[in-house]
């Protein structure tokens, strides 16, 4: 399964280093966006997975692409891009995070042996 990914600013080095800290990751579609409408089709358009902000966006730009990014897709990740070394391991742990939370949990309750006052305790 292919993970989608916004890098959203306008400052394009930040952007750069964001590809730099993603580009091994080969399932993953990275995509640089720097107009909020163009992200909010995207959104519309595929499950995006994360968005990672980078600098120079309005606060405004950014409360309207969590507002309706959440209301698309309610398990969407906001992140702001730190040039922190561990930036990329938070954002593995995070999808992976995401992506355990949809696998389907079974819970099996068998009152069977009840029925015949067998106890196993």
């Amino acid at each position: 399964m292919q993970t989608h990914i916004i890098i959203f600013g306008k400052n394009s080095e930040k952007s750069k280093e964001v590809f730099e800290v993603l580009k091994d990751f080969q399932n993953w579609e990275v995509a640089e966006i720097t107009d909020v409408e163009a992200a909010l089709e995207k959104m519309h358009l595929q499950k995006i997975n994360m968005v990672i902000f980078t600098r120079g966006i309005q606060m405004t730009e950014e409360n309207k692409l969590r507002k309706i990014g959440t209301i698309l897709n309610d398990e969407i990740i906001f992140l702001h891009y730190t040039m922190q070394p561990s930036f990329r391991k938070e954002i593995v742990a995070m999808l992976n995070k995401q992506r355990l939370s949809r696998e389907p949990n079974v819970t099996i309750f068998d009152s069977g042996l009840r029925k015949i006052n067998i106890n196993l305790n």
